[in-house]
């Protein structure tokens, strides 16, 4: 949509990127980023959900649709609001999947703040490979009841974490851990006071930003490994203007 972007994010893909009020900057060796704006494509491979065609009329994405469509009407606007929740549908999740290019040896996806698991579902159809490792992040207990259950659909192995993202993460760079080939955020949209615990876990990994999605992302990009690859969906806002500034510059320095 206008409102939102996806990011796909690779160490090694541009040389440079442009950022608003920065203009054209030069990233660190070996470090690039690349911002889609385009919707998902249509044509027989995205005509819906559930079509037949490239890996994406599979059951456990089916059944994280399904649950996205009950769950969603259940829950009520404050406690959506409250967590900054924004379901994926699952033909934006096989666009977003789409994005990863082909890659051989081993795999290993971090999902923060994976909802209902689509994004998940999403990727692990595409890749079909048993030998995949899956790292989840849901604090909200009744999303993660129904996402433990669909992944125990895949031989993929997986680890849903029901503990704060932002909080884990930050323990994790402050170990030195960077240990993901590949990340796919819908990320919290939500804005954070000075005050809050989000901020004092994105400023203790070294990370000053206003918002979820950016702290998410942020945090997200250093837990890759050399030659990682990172899917967002976020608004664009973080491409200008003063309050997204360190952000631009924590993705040029990663």
């Amino acid at each position: 949509t206008n409102r939102q972007q996806c990011v796909n994010k690779s160490r090694g893909l541009l040389p440079r990127l442009s950022l608003g009020d920065d203009r054209s900057a030069t990233c660190r060796r070996g470090v690039g980023l690349s911002v889609r704006c385009a919707p998902p494509p249509t044509g027989p491979a995205y005509a819906g959900p559930f079509t037949s065609g490239h890996g994406y009329h599979l059951p456990m994405l089916q059944i994280a649709e399904t649950h996205r469509n009950e769950i969603h009407a259940a829950t009520p606007r404050d406690h959506k609001a409250a967590l900054g929740q924004f379901m994926t549908p699952a033909s934006v999740a096989g666009f977003m999947a789409s994005l990863f290019p082909d890659a051989s040896g081993p795999r290993r996806l971090l999902d923060a703040g994976a909802g209902l698991g689509a994004l998940t579902c999403a990727v692990l159809d595409r890749w079909q490979d048993p030998g995949a490792a899956v790292e989840l992040y849901e604090i909200d207990n009744r999303l993660r009841e129904h996402l433990t259950a669909t992944l125990a659909g895949y031989s993929a192995r997986s680890v849903v974490h029901g503990k704060d993202f932002l909080d884990d993460a930050a323990q994790r760079i402050a170990a030195g851990e960077a240990v993901f080939t590949h990340a796919i955020l819908n990320p919290p949209y939500k804005k954070i006071a000075t005050t809050s615990g989000a901020r004092a876990a994105a400023s203790r990994a070294g990370l000053e930003t206003v918002n979820l999605y950016s702290a998410f992302v942020g945090l997200a990009l250093s837990l890759l490994r050399p030659g990682g690859q990172l899917v967002a969906i976020i608004p664009r806002s973080f491409a200008n203007g003063p309050y997204y500034k360190p952000f631009r510059a924590w993705i040029r320095a990663h």
